[in-house]
């Protein structure tokens, strides 16, 4: 199902908006480009488009700002772009809710169209807003739609161009639980990581993430009992304790120093603590 929605007036429907893609440019100013698809719903409909405000959504927060350059519509369409401002808080704000294969974004556009619509012989139920044949202002109100953005294609078209550092997507895959009933629990736990990481709460990152580790069946030294070289079982075994006894220092605030009495964790461990729970998880679900 396309990713679309159609601007309207009291009376009729004015421009259909389709998203094809987007990538990003500018790092003193981020900016996300849309490409969009632009058509008039009948033969019979032309379009001006004289402004045409647009904002983006996720998770009900606007995040980025832009308009639509004026440009005429007829019903044969054309591709066109949408160049959307967006604050590096609002980037940051996107990372910490990425979670997931997909990122769901909400695109609103309203404003200010000149239109005129030719007399095509069918009878119309409602009166146009203005004589037939004749070119007038209608005011578009809101309309909005979903569309969703693959995690890898985010990080690569998008912030491996504003943020001015190389991303790598990794695909990391995990189990659906009917799969794997015998990590059921540490994908519930992994679930909390992902939920206390976007709100920001570091320290119950890492108290979700030894949750996780402690789930997992034969941890800590009777994980890969069925790995046949005692070598490499010991290696296994001895990584996922090392993971284990790093998820650990997170949950405990500091005894001394100068920050004492506070957890010794930021924005940063939480991230490497989460991504790491998922790649340990994906590896011993594949066995």
């Amino acid at each position: 199902m396309p990713f679309m929605t159609t601007l309207c007036s009291t009376s009729r429907r004015w421009l259909e908006v389709r998203y094809d893609g987007l990538s990003a440019e500018g790092q003193v100013a981020p900016t996300i480009v849309l490409n969009l698809y632009m058509s008039t719903p009948s033969p019979s409909i032309d379009v001006e488009i004289h402004r045409l405000d647009a904002r983006l959504a996720l998770n009900n927060e606007w995040l980025a700002f832009g308009q639509v350059a004026p440009q005429k519509v007829s019903d044969s369409g054309h591709s066109t772009t949408l160049r959307l401002e967006i604050s590096p808080a609002g980037l940051d704000f996107i990372g910490a809710n990425l979670s997931g294969d997909d990122l769901t974004l909400k695109l609103e556009l309203m404003g200010l169209l000149r239109a005129r619509e030719a007399a095509d012989g069918q009878r119309q139920l409602v009166q146009s807003d203005f004589p037939y044949g004749e070119w007038g202002y209608v005011f578009a109100v809101p309309a909005d739609f979903t569309f969703t953005v693959a995690r890898s294609d985010w990080f690569t078209k998008v912030l491996s161009v504003v943020g001015g550092s190389r991303y790598i997507a990794a695909e990391i895959q995990l189990p659906k639980a009917a799969e794997k009933s015998d990590v059921v629990a540490a994908l519930a736990r992994l679930k909390d990581e992902e939920r206390a990481y976007a709100l920001g709460d570091d320290p119950k990152v890492f108290l979700s993430c030894r949750a996780m580790i402690e789930a997992l069946p034969g941890y800590p030294s009777d994980l890969f009992h069925d790995v046949d070289s005692p070598s490499k079982r010991k290696s296994l075994d001895d990584m996922f304790k090392e993971a284990g006894d790093f998820f650990h220092v997170g949950r405990h605030v500091r005894q001394d120093g100068p920050q004492a009495g506070e957890f010794p964790v930021d924005h940063r461990d939480a991230a490497f603590a989460l991504n790491l729970a998922r790649l340990l998880l994906s590896y011993l679900s594949a066995l």
